[in-house]
């Protein structure tokens, strides 16, 4: 009778939900301010990728920072809601940070751009742009689309370094005196021609 009692033992242990500390640790970085502030009325969390420190960081912050904006939470809101879109290593992270050592997105931000550098993309400039040449049998079509995609990673630059940049990687010679002289007025007229 001892055996089949030890064997019953352990059939009910096997039932058991493990152990587990279920505090709540994901707003533990947060001053009392924020963790006590309210939603406001209506506020619906918008749709958003979990970010997992693979993808370019910045942008994925840009991209919550609008779809926030978007719903028009306050500061307190946004960082309280930037942790429920995270998952892994970027959850472990934030699990793991200060007590009550964030008191505003930007320190929040700052520091998860501080942690995650590496995912960061290096990102493009007119230099690099300068280095985009049509290729030996590459249509101006072909040519102009390639262009168009590198350009569009450029932020911030003049549009008539854009055009000289595209000027220098044309290898067709007489397309590129007619655009010396007859030079369009914007992208969308020379995209039209070709």
């Amino acid at each position: 009778m001892e055996l089949q009692e030890k064997i019953q033992e352990v059939l009910k242990g096997k039932n058991h939900a493990p152990s587990h500390d279920f505090l709540f640790t994901t707003d533990l970085a947060f001053t009392d301010e924020i963790r006590t502030e309210r939603l406001p009325k209506g506020f619906k969390m918008p749709t958003i990728e979990q970010y997992r420190g693979m993808t370019d960081l910045e942008d994925y912050l840009e991209t919550f920072k609008s779809l926030m904006f978007f719903q028009g939470p306050l500061d307190a809101i946004m960082r309280r809601a930037l942790p429920s879109t995270l998952k892994g290593a970027t959850r472990q992270w934030f699990a793991h940070l200060k007590p009550r050592s964030l008191s505003s997105f930007v320190e929040l931000g700052q520091a998860f751009l501080a942690h995650f550098m590496s995912s960061r993309v290096h990102k493009k400039t007119a230099a690099n742009l300068l280095a985009v040449k049509q290729r030996p049998n590459e249509t101006i079509r072909g040519f102009l689309t390639r262009f168009n995609n590198e350009a569009l990673e450029v932020r911030g630059f003049d549009p008539m370094v854009k055009f000289q940049a595209l000027r220098s990687g044309i290898r067709d010679v007489e397309l590129k005196k007619s655009l010396i002289t007859d030079e369009p007025v914007d992208m969308y007229e020379l995209f039209s021609c070709y």
